[in-house]
């Protein structure tokens, strides 16, 4: 069944609420190839039963993101029979005050990135009758096949703030509250091992037409695409009730997006041009 076919025999009434970081937001950019977060491609693979609303935005963590229009958007907005998918983790791990929180200790931890995603999101969900998926933040891309902890969201200590592992920590608390956890950490990982760092380079986003300009944390429209297909899939395969039998396209059966159908450079794009003939100085 495609989405196209499937489109006309539901009416829209519930709605996928989509939170997180860059990973998943969407972006105007005058790149070579654009950056695209995952939560813009969801909707392509569901049918029209689940609107999708993505208000992720860059730069956020669980923390800071309560402070944007949107959280509020969020709050007014989530009912019963909605789901709520929350992908944050990039930003939590940086050491700031505004928006670091603390990757060990579990929900009951003030401070704590559990803590946060309990109390500024799970919980509201909950007392709504939203049902909550969490997911682990995607990998950022080695450039030589070898991992770090940096790739994999596993920080150190630095000054007042404490290192951890913060895919960990969402698959604990998910596993704590019985809350479906796609752990896009590992898988992520897995399908970047399966295709090399000279393929991934085409899952992420150019500044220019030159790739070694690669942003190796955000994604492209087919990066992008991809990871909406892991998510999918992998709900799918969990047998999340009352949304797997609404994806389409992401089965056991189905392949993911290819590199030539989705990967398309940006037709705007404009290569910065350096000559001689500077303005002469107004000084």
């Amino acid at each position: 069944m495609t989405r196209e076919n499937s489109s006309t025999q539901h009416e829209t009434k519930s709605v996928l609420w989509v939170i997180g970081d860059s990973t998943l937001s969407s972006f105007e950019d005058k790149y070579f190839y654009p950056r695209y977060g995952y939560g813009t491609q969801l909707a392509q693979y569901l049918d029209d039963y689940y609107k999708v609303e993505n208000i992720a935005l860059s730069g956020r963590s669980s923390r800071s993101f309560t402070t944007e229009p949107q959280y509020q958007t969020l709050l007014n907005g989530m009912k019963e029979g909605d789901f709520l998918l929350i992908g944050f983790g990039h930003n939590d791990e940086k050491t700031e005050a505004s928006r670091f929180t603390d990757a060990n200790g579990d929900y009951r931890t003030e401070g704590s990135f559990a803590y946060s995603l309990y109390e500024n999101y799970i919980h509201k969900a909950k007392e709504v009758g939203c049902r909550v998926i969490l997911c682990t933040p995607i990998v950022r891309r080695t450039a030589t096949g070898q991992w770090t902890d940096q790739e994999l969201h596993i920080t150190a200590d630095a000054a007042e703030f404490k290192g951890g592992d913060y895919a960990q920590a969402i698959r604990d608390l998910g596993n704590e509250l019985h809350i479906p956890v796609v752990d896009m950490t590992a898988v992520t990982k897995k399908i970047y091992e399966e295709m090399g760092p000279e393929n991934t380079l085409y899952l992420h986003a150019w500044p220019s037409n030159k790739p070694a300009s690669v942003d190796n944390t955000h994604t492209n429209i087919w990066g992008g695409r991809f990871n909406a297909y892991l998510v999918c899939r992998e709900l799918k395969k969990m047998k999340v009730a009352d949304i797997e039998e609404h994806i389409v396209d992401a089965g056991e059966d189905s392949s993911a997006p290819a590199k030539e159908q989705y990967l398309i450079p940006n037709p705007a794009y404009k290569p910065t041009v350096y000559d001689g003939n500077l303005k002469q100085s107004e000084i």
